[in-house]
């Protein structure tokens, strides 16, 4: 099966990584879909989110619909590659590694509180959303529902000055032994919850240890050890380091988070070069500063051409040799922002569904769930804004009552609904359905302009939205002054309506 992966790698190369989903190609169940990561999708032509089976004749598209290709959930779409054999699709037998029934919305609520009370927000990330645009009491609006920081590189948080969640403890008993405290089940057990309230959560798991021979340890309360055995104990995980971003549903319950990562992940992709030349750039996580180094056999361990900070996506030419006489081009290819929590592949994980956000005004979304202010307030007939980005919709619904009258609030909507891509933008119409709405401003990012593909799934949008009879309205701006609305809403600009 290595060889498979390593075809794949040439067929598509740049950056592959195993996702949730089993290839049913393969009866067995071990060889997993591979998600874009940094490799590019033939269909849209980014470098995340979408998927291709290992034999490279299927793709998941997460952001195009023709029209034509199945939809399989989630907004993605099947495409059969031409010029390959083509493989029947049941997505009734695509599978996760899944192995316990999903949580209900309250219990990934209550849980999903304690894992903010266990990565409460760092000072950096606060210092981030207020560069965004929110102020403290805004950050604050949700309380324990709101953001977080979590880290699981021990070196990463000493940097940020946040104290990782200790998920056990070894402690010496009363009896002198040494013993695994749980901290979860501690909690759980202090909450009066079930010992696997916690299953069917995605990013929780049960993490399994195995001790092969005594372990001598040292407390306070002096030497102890623990003994050889099998240990078991949940763990919560968000699969990479960064800001967690909440998910809210109408009742404002947490269902579902996104980790924001500090840095994104950029390679290089090496468009012109000397012939023969073995050129590598590399790049520093942290601070995005390139090294191109040369390998020939004169400089076996590498020759620096040039080293600098890459700004932006541009190409980047560098000229050396005699005369630079030798060119070199490379254009940077960044990774994605945003990653969902989800312990799918781990044992008793669940993986999300990536729910859509709803971001309330901050007067309703203050309320506890199931409030009947909030349950009238649902009832109501209503606007609402639509986007693309969970924390986007969060700054964007924080600025409507400083750049709006109550008026235009009434017409235009006091609260965002947000997908987490353009392209499943079909999740808007149940939550719509189920908040009452009747009047729509659709506000994507204004690159649908110049991008082809938002500027379909937005046309897609409206017509949809249409068929099923609400009244339309877009919002644009000045794409030069802001892309995003949150942008456009934090440094004031011009906001313009057009009826449709």
């Amino acid at each position: 099966m290595e060889d498979k992966y390593k075809a794949l790698n040439a067929k598509f190369p740049g950056g592959l990584a195993e996702s949730n989903w089993v290839d049913t190609d393969y009866p067995d169940g071990n060889v997993h879909w591979m998600r874009f990561a940094g490799a590019q999708c033939p269909i849209c032509g980014h470098t995340d989110w979408c998927c291709v089976n290992v034999t490279g004749t299927k793709v998941v598209c997460m952001r195009k619909d023709d029209g034509k290709a199945p939809e399989i959930g989630d907004g993605g779409h099947l495409y059969v590659l031409k010029g390959t054999k083509a493989v029947d699709f049941d997505s009734s037998k695509v599978k996760t590694t899944e192995t316990v029934p999903y949580a209900s919305d309250k219990i990934r609520d209550l849980l999903y509180r304690m894992v903010l009370v266990a990565n409460p927000l760092a000072a950096h990330h606060r210092t981030n959303l207020k560069k965004r645009g929110l102020t403290d009491e805004e950050i604050n609006l949700h309380r324990s529902r709101g953001f977080g920081s979590i880290y699981d590189d021990r070196n990463l948080a000493k940097k940020y000055g946040v104290k990782p969640f200790a998920p056990i403890k070894l402690v010496k008993g009363t009896d002198g032994k040494g013993k695994i405290i749980s901290q979860w089940r501690k909690l759980f057990a202090k909450l009066n919850l079930p010992d696997n309230v916690w299953q069917g959560v995605p990013g929780f798991y049960l993490k399994q240890m195995r001790v092969d021979k005594p372990l001598a340890l040292q407390s306070g309360d002096g030497k102890f050890t623990i003994e050889p055995g099998s240990y078991d104990y949940p763990m919560f995980t968000a699969n990479t380091d960064g800001m967690l971003i909440p998910y809210y549903d109408e009742e404002n319950q947490i269902v579902g988070f996104q980790t924001r990562v500090d840095h994104r992940s950029v390679y290089a992709e090496i468009t012109k070069k000397p012939q023969g030349a073995n050129i590598h750039v590399y790049f520093d996580k942290d601070t995005n500063h390139y090294r191109v180094v040369l390998y020939d056999k004169f400089n076996k361990d590498g020759k620096t051409l040039a080293e600098s900070d890459i700004h932006g996506d541009n190409p980047v030419h560098i000229n050396y040799g005699i005369n630079n006489s030798q060119e070199i081009v490379f254009k940077p290819k960044f990774g994605g922002k945003y990653f969902w929590v989800s312990s799918s592949k781990e044992y008793l994980g669940a993986s999300g569904k990536t729910p859509i956000q709803v971001s309330y005004n901050p007067k309703i979304a203050s309320l506890a769930p199931h409030d009947k202010a909030l349950e009238d307030y649902i009832k109501q007939p209503k606007a609402v804004w639509l986007t693309e980005g969970g924390l986007k919709a969060l700054v964007a619904t924080a600025k409507l009552s400083s750049c709006f009258s109550e008026e235009q609030l009434d017409d235009y909507g006091r609260d965002f609904l947000a997908v987490a891509g353009v392209g499943s933008y079909r999740k808007f119409i149940p939550m719509l359905e189920k908040l009452n709405a009747k009047r729509i401003t659709v506000a994507f990012d204004m690159d649908f302009i110049k991008n082809d593909q938002v500027a379909d799934h937005y046309r897609h949008l409206i017509n949809l939205l249409h068929e099923k009879g609400y009244q339309i309205r877009m919002a644009l701006w000045d794409p030069k002054k802001a892309k995003g609305i949150d942008d456009a809403l934090v440094n004031g600009s011009e906001i313009r309506f057009k009826e449709i």
